[in-house]
């Protein structure tokens, strides 16, 4: 009859693996069993290895050595036994921006198309979390209602504020390992408003865990040491994996109303329409692709600082500025001096808006024209077999290059060539005629001059990316991270030539 340490199977059969082993060679062995250098980082093995530190005060002082060798398949058993999603994907900051800046579509194999299209993904959850949460508040609040009871928190504001705040606590936390006395976390719970024990793991916690269940779950950021004999925790940097966004793939109700509901309408029309006429201005981390966030123009022009960066974007497209983090940012377009203390509550970032706007007459992106209201395209659509015919972006571009960007936006829930397709069709039809017929372009105000650019906009990147064909194909990534105007400009380079 084995022993029967906790009640989760694969931690019990863990435990029985290490016994046999003196503690502190277990302590070696897990350091050495690292996994920061992979290029994409599953945050499970972060919290496997925050577990299995929490074990060791069951092991001996005495035994045998343990290998990093064996060690890691003690990981990888905690790992498999905890359900994947989008919350675990994170990415080395250095080593995924120097694969995104050798990225080559036209190279590019099964492998890297892979990886991007998790990285798509991710950010597509993302925008449509925060379109979501700016204009349906009161279905986010219910998706995360039991949620929110079950960690002791009492609002969703609460939430936001908690969590997100626990991640801009843990970057100014020292890098260098240090032990933190169980009073400190208590502390720290009580500051956020979480129910005592909600970031820490203790040894005797394992007793009740269950890794089944811990995808839906505040992930502990602080593991190891038994309370009240003052050993002290260790903090794992897992805080990003707890903020509403990430936990959104993982949890039943948000992820069906959020992610999987994501693609029944037009979010992400709507959240180009927006980005593209610079009424969201985009914040790039220059340390972490996936690190910036949006913010819309009208309220950034409410915070201190917020108007003067706004000017300068007004002469810049692209803007270097640091933010200091609080309840209300404050805008700095130069590094601001101010005391170490202060200084720690500062972020740079590279702000981005783009400066598309509608053709006169036009009240939104999406664009419409039938036989009544463009008389010039009652041939076109007889000969389409069509009574209206519809694109989803129509926008001027007045600063140089002076164009006008004509999409089709295909979201799908994941890569599809043959609705990528008709949709790259579409549009490049709908270009070539307008190119062709100078009154049809007048009546939708497009300027005689205005080179005219097909786009096609996807959700995931593919080989249809790879073809030359005359239509600029494209996703939301290279817009959240200020690459479209250079793919732009690259493609109004090509027509040229």
């Amino acid at each position: 009859m084995s022993v029967l340490f906790y009640n989760d199977p694969t931690l019990n059969e863990v435990m029985r693996s290490l016994m046999p082993f003196e503690r502190e060679s277990l302590f070696h062995a897990l350091n050495a069993c690292t996994f920061s250098e992979q290029l994409v980082i599953d945050g499970r093995y972060t919290l496997a290895r925050g577990i299995i530190s929490s074990m060791f005060h069951n092991c001996r002082t005495l035994g045998r050595k343990c290998s990093t060798g064996y060690m890691r398949i003690q990981v990888e058993k905690i790992v498999r036994a905890i359900k994947p999603s989008l919350r675990w994907k994170a990415f080395h900051k250095v080593l995924f921006w120097e694969w995104l800046s050798k990225f080559d579509l036209k190279r590019s194999g099964i492998a890297d198309l892979k990886l991007l299209n998790e990285i798509e993904e991710l950010c597509l959850g993302f925008i449509s979390f925060t379109d979501m949460e700016s204009r349906q508040r009161k279905k986010i609040e219910s998706v995360f209602k039991q949620f929110i009871k079950e960690i002791g928190l009492k609002s969703y504001d609460q939430l936001l504020d908690s969590l997100s705040g626990l991640v801009d606590i843990e970057r100014r936390l020292e890098k260098k390992p240090r032990l933190y006395q169980e009073e400190q976390v208590a502390q720290l719970e009580s500051e956020l408003g979480l129910k005592e024990g909600t970031l820490v793991l203790w040894e005797e916690r394992l007793d009740t865990i269950r890794l089944s269940d811990i995808h839906k779950s505040i992930v502990p950021i602080f593991f190891g040491g038994r309370p009240g004999i003052g050993i002290g925790v260790q903090r794992q940097p897992l805080a990003m994996f707890n903020i509403p966004q990430r936990l959104c793939f993982a949890l039943d109700k948000p992820r069906q109303e959020i992610i999987e509901g994501m693609y029944k309408g037009l979010i992400f029309e709507e959240y180009l329409c927006n980005v593209l006429r610079g009424e969201l201005v985009i914040a790039i981390d220059p340390s972490d692709p996936l690190g910036g966030y949006h913010q819309r123009a009208d309220r950034l022009q409410s915070f201190p600082g917020g108007k003067e960066l706004l000017d300068e974007l007004e002469r810049s497209s692209e803007v270097p500025a640091w933010e200091k983090i609080s309840r209300e940012p404050e805008y700095y377009i130069s590094e601001p001096e101010l005391t170490n203390e202060e200084m720690r509550l500062i972020r740079p970032y590279r702000y981005l808006r783009y400066k598309y706007r509608l053709p006169d007459g036009q009240n939104s992106c999406r664009v419409v024209i039938g036989p009544e209201t463009h008389p010039s395209s009652e041939a076109f659509l007889k000969a389409e077999n069509k009574d209206e015919w519809e694109e989803d972006l129509l926008l001027l571009h007045e600063h140089e290059p002076k164009h006008c960007l004509v999409a089709q936006c295909k979201f799908t829930v994941k890569y599809s060539h043959n609705k990528y397709r008709e949709g790259r069709n579409h549009v490049k039809k709908f270009a070539d005629y307008l190119e062709e017929t100078p009154s049809a372009k007048l009546e939708l105000n497009v300027p005689e001059d205005f080179v005219l650019l097909p786009v096609l906009f996807t959700s995931f990147t593919g080989a249809i990316h790879k073809q030359d064909d005359g239509v600029l194909k494209t996703a939301v990534f290279p817009v959240m991270l200020g690459q479209f105007f250079l793919e732009v400009s690259n493609f109004l380079q090509i027509l040229s030539n």
